[in-house]
């Protein structure tokens, strides 16, 4: 599964300035709210719902919140890049400086696991999360995420 077409340029947040998890949750939920069409307060209680069950936090400083929501039609990305680095309860302790955001229908349950595994598989190469941490806008993370997206 390619993971460039589900992701919208306005859903790529090149440098955020938020001070925890949850900031960073409500902030991508605006985006995305716009692209997909639901209201963000519904993105945003999906996202902290799960996140409450777990932390998304991989370690290695990326994170991969994620939620099912049931009027979505496709799956959606959105990604955030906080270059200070905020603590998302990471398994190794370390401060989170790159998001990913997936929404997907709930009905897409083979799709979705898809698009998880693909995306937890870029955030695991060092040389991605180093060219995304070094780009120097949205259009440049793009094309780091295109040179990455590999399908399985």
């Amino acid at each position: 599964m390619r993971i460039r077409p589900l992701i919208a340029e306005k859903c790529v947040l090149e440098e955020i300035k938020v001070s925890d998890k949850w900031q960073v949750l409500k902030d991508l939920s605006l985006f995305l709210a716009e692209e997909t069409g639901l209201k963000p307060e519904k993105i945003e209680a999906a996202l902290v719902e799960r996140e409450k069950m777990g932390s998304t936090a991989m370690g290695e400083g990326v994170a991969l919140p994620h939620a099912r929501l049931p009027l979505l039609s496709r799956i959606y990305i959105g990604a955030a890049r906080i270059l200070k680095g905020i603590d998302f309860e990471a398994p190794d302790g370390q401060p989170v400086k790159i998001i990913f955001t997936v929404l997907a229908p709930e009905r897409e349950t083979s799709a979705y696991l898809r698009c998880l595994s693909n995306l937890a598989r870029m955030l695991r190469e060092k040389a991605f999360r180093e060219a995304i941490l070094s780009a120097r806008d949205k259009k440049e993370i793009l094309e780091v995420i295109v040179h990455f997206d590999r399908e399985f």
